[in-house]
């Protein structure tokens, strides 16, 4: 759409042309008018709870000043119980004493002489190291069933999916569903 401009030789004559298209834009309607009826205001709350932040839980009042500390506390024994074995629950009981992922591991390689828990946990894929690794990641997962695959997996400096495969394929072989 183009519009040409319109040059206009006083002021007068700019104000007539405004005074024009005033008119021509805000005329009264004429004709018959339908009555529209307002629409229905919605309530208030479902609004606020639109467009309401959410706040943290330390802001909302829902804990109290010291409980960050509580919480810090135990993400602290969660990412070191697996080496130790001392696992606390997170209203600071006795600590239950599991047996660590190395003890499972030791006892699992007593079956095979030769592989060691260095020769487990390094890179190497060969099928004299497969095998022992496999076994000691199934003990791992049926003997601390506290722990994630991906925590089992990173202290064998493997993926979760390793984990998952390795128990799948001890499963298969001795068969148990």
């Amino acid at each position: 759409m183009s519009v040409a401009a319109r040059e206009f030789t006083s002021a007068a004559e700019m104000l007539s042309h405004a005074a024009v298209v005033h008119a021509r834009l805000l005329k009264p309607l004429t004709g018959p008018v339908a009555k529209v009826e307002p629409a229905p205001v919605p309530t208030v709350e479902p609004i606020r709870r639109f467009f309401a932040k959410q706040l943290p839980a330390w802001e909302s009042g829902l804990l109290t000043f010291d409980a960050h500390v509580v919480a810090y506390r135990v993400a602290l024994s969660i990412s070191s119980f697996s080496i130790s074995g001392v696992v606390r629950s997170p209203d600071w009981e006795q600590p239950k004493i599991r047996r660590s992922i190395r003890d499972i591991v030791l006892e699992v390689l007593e079956n095979f002489p030769g592989i060691t828990v260095d020769n487990v946990q390094s890179h190497r894929r060969t099928r004299d190291v497969i095998g022992p690794r496999q076994e000691a990641m199934f003990e791992v997962y049926m003997q601390r069933p506290d722990l994630s695959l991906p925590m089992i997996g990173r202290w064998f400096r493997r993926d979760h999916t390793t984990v998952l495969h390795a128990v799948g394929k001890v499963k298969a072989k001795r068969g148990i569903a």
